[in-house]
Order: C-alpha cells, then structure tokens, then sequence
C-alpha cells in the first residue's frame, strides 16, 4: 500500500467518524469550558450568590462564625461542610442536609454573619459537570462512555496529523474564501486543529486517566480514623463555632503553610472533622492537603500532606490541574476557556465541510439537513440522545 492510499484510507475515516460523534464531542467540549467560569458565571447571573464588594479571605467571617450562622438560619438541619471561596467577589457557601428536604446550599452574605440565599443543590455546576463527567448519569457507565471519547479524541489527532500532508506548514495558513465554502471550512478546521493540538493531546491523556480511575484500577490514599472512638452523637455536646474555630486552630498547627477552604462536618458518630486545603505545592488543588480531627479532643487524627502524597494522589493532582487549567491560575484557566470554545468551533467546522462537501447547486436544504443525511448510523441517534439527557435529567434533579 502506498502512503498516499494510506493516508486517503485515514482521511476517510478520519471524516466518517468525525462527522458520526462531532455533536458529542462539541457538547463536552462546551461543557468544559463553562466548568472553567462557572462559579463566576453562576455569582453573575444569581446576585445573592455574589458580594456586592471584594473581600479577601482574611477580613471575612471564620468558619466557626459561618457555622453559627447556619444552626441560627437552619436549627434543624444537619451542617454538613461549609466551603471558603477562593474568589474575592464569591461568597461562602454551607451545604446543609434537611429531614424531608434533602441535601440545601446557603449562602453568606456580607462577612458571613447573615445568609443570602438557600437553594437546592442542583446548581449550574452540578447540572453541566454530570453532562461532562457522566452524561448526566451520574454512574460509571456514563463516565465510561465519556471517556471513551478521550480516546477517540486522541485518534482523531493523530488520523488529522497523518492525513494532512506536510502539516507543519499550516500553522499560518488562513482559511482561503475566493474558493468557496467548502475550502473555508476545510482551511478552519484544519487551522484550529493545528492550533490546538497540545491541548487536544492533554484532553485525550487527561480524559483517558479519568476512563482508568472510573474504572476503579487504581488505589488512592484517603484520610484514616484509626484510634477514633464512637461517640454519644455526632457531635459532642455543646459543639458550636467556637469549638469548630478551636479544630481549625490545630489543624492550622499541624499543616502549617496551609489555607483551608472546606470543613466537612461529621455524618456519623464514629467520623471526625475533615479539612481540605491548598500550600504553595505545584499543580495541586485546594483539596490536596488533608486532615482529621477528632471533634472530642481536638487531637489530630491524620494528616495529608501534599508534598508528601502517594503516588496516585499525586498523579491526580496533576491530572487535574492539566484537564481543568488550574496549573497558571487565572491566565491559564483563562487560556483554557478559549481553547474550549475554539475546540467546539472545531468540531462544528468539521461537521460544515461534510455538509459544504456534499452540496449541489440547486440544493436547497440546510447545513443541518444535509449533516443529518450523512450522519447513517446516528441519524436517530442523536435524539434518543437528546431525550435520554432530559429523561435522566428530570428523574434525578426534577
């Protein structure tokens, strides 16, 4: 077989595949993107959810205060976590578990001495992160299913490397227009393919990762309770903030350098106080640093720290620092929106050279439709899809 015949035969495959899948793989690609900003777009777009000035971490209300706050708003409920935001302008949030009512956010406003807002849990994030994640699942079927496109993600980019003659050479090379629309779309294609491989290539390895921890193959290190007794209840008598600001007092002792930005509470009476954290470790999150505290006592249970993880936990880290574009901070999480929208453009533009490639001079139907004639084997596909997504969307957060 000669290379040219064997690169029309990856072309062609290349094409069939791409245009069979391209409405999947834009929809993750667009629901990553959002998942960037998508605190910040949900402050914007709910105003209760968002400071009316900046305040920095140091000048509000500690966790102690914020949990105070919630047994006066919600004496009743079960405070389950309280979450410091890392954003100036977003603020605190408590998730609280209510007999009858389930699983309840609130918001502090202000320094946190008052509540905001109390909503369901079926926010904007959770709603587009199981569409990313799961297909809305929120089961490992799902999530073996998106990763899968991981990998065809990665064999989209090396059939496109192999398929495109001399693709070094096109870096530069804009999308001709005096040819027509086929060559346009062609040329964009192409263009943002080229422009976007690096990060097309840490998508495929990333998502794949998160195929292989799905799958359950891989051992993580998690928080340990050994040497905790069972209580009386689930919290000892009398527990209030200033005996939650007393836990976090030495949990700042025992991991210094460490910020912490979410408490869970105990569930159980033989659990202990949980704290996630950020220091100044590379390609970490603010959970990488972990610790348990005995609610009783005060004593320090175990202590994770993130230069000194395991191997898993630490590759996790990295993972997820390269797949959310959290490893620059805002510049690169900023970086990462863009090249999300740029790979949704991708697909898109892919699916428009089918649909300009097969038009006739007197063809009268629209880009959809003939996209939708080509498209053989998921031409009915993609609305039980559709269907499917709003189904299982309606049974788990109706």
């Amino acid at each position: 077989m000669t290379q040219r015949r064997f690169r029309s035969i990856v072309f062609k495959l290349h094409a069939w595949l791409g245009l069979h899948v391209f409405a999947v793989m834009a929809l993750l690609f667009l629901t990553g993107t959002v998942l960037v900003f998508v605190y910040q777009i949900e402050a914007a777009l709910i105003g209760s959810e968002r400071l009316q000035e900046p305040r920095p971490m140091e000048e509000r209300s500690s966790f102690g205060t914020l949990y105070d706050t919630t047994r006066a708003y919600a004496p009743d409920a079960v405070v389950v976590e309280i979450t410091r935001s890392e954003s100036p302008w977003i603020a605190d949030r408590a998730r609280i578990f209510v007999k009858g009512g389930g699983f309840r956010y609130i918001w502090f406003g202000g320094a946190g001495e008052s509540v905001s807002r109390e909503a369901s849990t079926t926010d904007l994030q959770r709603v587009v992160h199981d569409i990313h994640a799961s297909f809305l699942t929120g089961h490992m079927a799902g999530g073996i299913a998106v990763g899968v496109f991981s990998i065809l993600l990665g064999g989209f980019v090396i059939s496109g490397l192999i398929s495109y003659r001399r693709f070094w050479r096109g870096f530069l090379r804009l999308p001709p227009r005096h040819l027509g629309p086929r060559a346009w779309w062609g040329g964009l294609h192409r263009l943002l393919a080229l422009w976007l491989m690096p990060f097309l290539l840490i998508m495929c390895v990333t998502g794949t990762f998160y195929l292989v921890t799905t799958l359950g193959l891989l051992n993580f290190q998690g928080l340990s309770a050994t040497g905790l007794a069972e209580r009386e209840s689930r919290l000892p008598e009398g527990f209030d903030g200033q005996a939650l600001d007393r836990a976090v007092a030495a949990a700042e002792a025992a991991a210094p350098g460490v910020t912490f930005y979410l408490v869970r509470l105990p569930g159980a009476k033989k659990q202990g106080i949980e704290f996630y954290g950020r220091d100044d470790t590379p390609l970490t999150d603010t959970q990488a640093n972990r610790l348990l505290i005995d609610p009783s006592n005060l004593a320090v249970l175990d202590n994770i720290r993130a230069a000194d993880m395991s191997a898993t936990n630490r590759v996790t880290q990295w993972n997820d620092s390269l797949h959310h574009g959290t490893w620059g901070g805002f510049p690169t999480e900023l970086l990462w929106a863009l090249f999300g929208l740029m790979a949704t453009a991708l697909s898109v533009a892919g699916a428009m050279v089918y649909a300009s490639r097969v038009a006739q001079p007197d063809d009268s139907r629209s880009a959809i439709r003939r996209i939708w004639s080509g498209t053989v084997l998921v031409k009915f596909g993609y609305p039980l899809f559709v269907m499917a997504l709003v189904a299982i969307g309606l049974l788990r957060f109706a």
